[in-house]
């Protein structure tokens, strides 16, 4: 996990820059989340509508670890968000 961390100010910097001199953006969409207490992630979907054709999301009520203190709102905002499969084979 360390290392993922380590590589995105040192090989995905140069990466992500040539990505964004190229003029590309995401085409899947994005959902975004970040807890509500965590104020420093309050920009975080402004940041991701730049790098994406359409990012959704917003704060949900916890801190840092949004699975393990939301996990209802989390899972609501996944059912929604996520395509529903056809089961009915």
């Amino acid at each position: 996990m360390c290392a993922d961390y380590r590589a995105s100010f040192h090989l995905d910097a140069g990466m992500d820059a040539e990505e964004r001199d190229a003029g590309r953006r995401i085409a899947s969409p994005v959902l975004v989340h970040w807890g509500s207490e965590e104020g420093a992630m309050s920009d975080s979907l402004e940041i991701w509508s730049r790098w994406a054709e359409r990012a959704d999301g917003g704060p949900l009520p916890s801190g840092h670890f949004v699975p393990e203190e939301a996990p209802e709102e989390l899972t609501a905002s996944l059912a929604r968000f996520l395509p529903r499969a056809d089961h009915r084979r």
